[in-house]
């Protein structure tokens, strides 16, 4: 096992979460209404905790046998669900007018926001419950994570804009997966079917 790219990967991870979520509030009271920011935190906390109880329903599904290649494809799709999220995002008008269209479009955009929270969740929960490690020393990392996302978003807000920004968040928790994914706690399921396994090099639980 490789301890530093498991410690790297949660920090990586839960800056990056602090990082969105901030951004996030920023874009959207400046585009749209100042008291958007509340909206962001709320499906913010709805991700993060909708992930954490799925992993908690899934308990039996998640093991340190294969935790690195869980942590790394969950991470993946935290990246992936931020971007996709950000393109979907900047097609949406939010109004007030009462209609069907305005339900339709508020609905998607607690989606788009809350999904990579959803697997940010996923991530932090398997990394405290499921990791051979220390969980104070895990927690310590996941604090100083999002300790510093808080000082490294105002970085980027200076010299950068938004949704370039939310790209920049996206490309370190994409650091995080490959951290994880070389940390060495565990393999792949053997569920997982033989060529792909070859391709992203694991080797079987």
């Amino acid at each position: 096992m490789r301890p530093l790219n498991f410690y790297s990967g949660v920090f990586c991870i839960t800056s990056a979460t602090l990082m969105l979520q901030l951004i996030q509030t920023r874009m959207l009271s400046v585009v749209v209404w100042y008291h958007l920011a509340f909206f962001v935190i709320s499906m913010a906390m709805l991700g993060l905790t909708a992930g954490a109880v799925w992993v908690y329903l899934k308990g039996s599904r998640f093991t340190a046998k294969t935790l690195s290649y869980d942590l790394a494809n969950f991470s993946t799709a935290f990246a992936l669900s931020a971007v996709i999220g950000l393109a979907l995002q900047v097609t949406l008008v939010p109004t007030s007018r009462f209609a069907f269209t305005t339900v339709v479009i508020w609905l998607e955009l607690a989606l788009v926001i809350a999904a990579p929270f959803f697997f940010s969740g996923v991530v932090v929960s398997l990394a405290l419950t499921r990791s051979p490690f220390p969980i104070g020393r895990v927690y310590g990392i996941d604090l100083i994570g999002a300790a510093v996302g808080c000082f490294g978003v105002l970085v980027l807000l200076n010299e950068f804009n938004g949704p370039t920004a939310i790209l920049c968040s996206a490309a370190l928790v994409s650091l995080g997966a490959v951290l994880f994914a070389n940390s060495g706690v565990g393999a792949a399921p053997t569920a997982q079917p033989a060529f792909l396994v070859r391709i992203l090099g694991w080797h079987r639980a």
